[in-house]
C-alpha cells in the first residue's frame, strides 16, 4: 500500500478503526514522512549550490568559435625581398 494524503477526518476516524486499519495509517504516515525528509534533503543540497559547485552547463551551444581572419589575403608571399640577406640573430657556433 502507497502512501495516501491523510486529512483530519482521516485521523479523526483512525480512532474507531481496528488495529490492522491504523497500523495500515501509521504506515502511510511513515512512507509520507519519509518522503518529506527525501524532499528536505534535496532541497537542501540544491540550496546549498553554487556556480562552483553544482553541474556543469551542457556543450550544446556554449563551444567557443573557431577563429577566423577577417583580413583579405594580398596574394604576396609571406617573408622578406627575395635576395636580401636579412638581420637574424647572431650565431656563435662561427
Amino acid at each position: 500500500m502507497g502512501p495516501r494524503k491523510l486529512t483530519h477526518e482521516m485521523r479523526v476516524a483512525a480512532c474507531v478503526q481496528t488495529p490492522h486499519e491504523v497500523a495500515d495509517l501509521v504506515l502511510a504516515l511513515a512512507l509520507s514522512g519519509a518522503d518529506l525528509e527525501a524532499q528536505v534533503k534535496e532541497l537542501t543540497r540544491q540550496l546549498h549550490q553554487n556556480s562552483c559547485n553544482s553541474k556543469r552547463p551542457s556543450r550544446d551551444g556554449y563551444e567557443k568559435r573557431t577563429p577566423t581572419s577577417r583580413r583579405e589575403t594580398s596574394g604576396n608571399a609571406s617573408g622578406g625581398q627575395p635576395g636580401h640577406s636579412g638581420a637574424g640573430p647572431v650565431s656563435l657556433s662561427e
